[in-house]
């Protein structure tokens, strides 16, 4: 059988994408070590089967269809792989004790050879992230203050529970990492996973993971101003997700020189670490040497005092607004 299988749970936002990209792609190279990845893009079907938890016949099929591809790898090759690897940034949305159940019942093989990773964002950048995501694919049109309203009141950025039930369900096999660059390796979530699933840093990569930057603040207003249109023309949630998510990839993909990076106004800076301070006390204290999540909060302390809330204000851009307008129009007819 393969040696070892690693589930990478994601969370979302923390670079899974490119980690995904790089093993289906076959994008690394490494002399002395083999991996298997088991899906093409992602394991996501299998994660939300255990994540809805609605119908035991999907968890059992996709659980022994798996182990049955695993399975397969290890006789056909003359050495079997390494390891497997299983990624979904889905699992996120997954209890710990469901996959430990399913493990168990369809694949019990593997259980004392399983191993588990997760990367958190520091809290400042999720959300940042998240209402950048939310705003790309319609999901809120709302500004970040009412974003961040809206979170506190779901709990949305209090993470520490979640991975402390994972601690609590496998204990010392699954690793959680901050998503920091200077705490990864070579500044690099790729990297930094293929070295962790590998037991490894003898490997290259063929692509450069980072090439991609960020929403700017521009971007975000154009792709807000987008789903309005949208909204208005009754596209369905789901159509306008997919138009904005090809059109914030474009947006990334030619960034304008002169946008600016959305950051924390002051005030909302100081309410976030208000909120957050003590799960990111207990985050550090049971998962980290040091205090890189206390410290990255911390961080954020005062805000930026210039920053510009990211609210509509299309007056300052009249010609842009009229263009996202004309284009949503066009698109919502489409």
């Amino acid at each position: 059988m393969i040696r070892d299988l690693v589930f990478h749970l994601g969370d979302r936002k923390t670079g899974s994408t490119s980690i995904q990209k790089t093993l289906t792609d076959g994008l690394w190279d490494a002399p002395d070590r083999a991996l298997f990845y088991t899906a093409q893009g992602h394991n996501g079907p299998l994660a939300q089967a255990l994540a809805s938890l609605g119908n035991a016949d999907a968890v059992m099929r996709r659980f022994k269809g798996l182990s049955q591809r695993l399975d397969a790898v290890a006789s056909d090759a003359d050495v079997a792989p390494d390891v497997a690897v299983v990624s979904s940034e889905t699992f996120e949305d997954v209890s710990p004790k469901a996959l430990k159940l399913a493990l168990e019942a369809y694949m019990p093989d593997y259980v004392d050879h399983l191993r588990l990773i997760a990367y958190v964002r520091p809290h400042a950048g999720r959300l940042l992230s998240g209402y950048s995501e939310q705003i790309k694919r319609g999901q809120s049109l709302a500004s970040l203050e009412e974003f961040f309203a809206e979170g506190v009141a779901l709990d949305r950025f209090a993470v520490f529970e979640r991975f402390a039930n994972w601690r609590a369900v496998f204990g010392e096999a699954f690793t959680l990492r901050p998503m920091i660059r200077r705490g990864l390796y070579n500044g690099c979530v790729v990297q930094d996973f293929l070295s962790y699933a590998l037991n490894s840093t003898d490997f290259t990569l063929s692509w450069d993971p980072d090439a991609n930057p960020s929403l700017s603040l521009q971007d975000i207003e154009v792709l807000r101003g987008l789903h309005s249109r949208l909204d208005a023309g009754h596209v369905s949630p789901a159509q306008a997700s997919f138009l904005g998510a090809e059109l914030g990839k474009q947006l990334a993909e030619h960034p304008d020189p002169a946008g600016s990076r959305l950051t924390l106004p002051a005030a909302l800076a100081d309410q976030l670490i208000a909120q957050c301070e003590k799960d990111a006390a207990d985050l550090d204290q049971m998962f980290f040497e040091g205090t890189p999540m206390g410290d990255a909060l911390q961080g954020v302390r005062g805000g930026d005092a210039d920053a510009k809330s990211a609210s509509t204000d299309r007056d300052a851009a009249p010609d842009a607004a009229r263009v996202t307008t004309l284009m949503g129009d066009w698109l919502a007819g489409l």
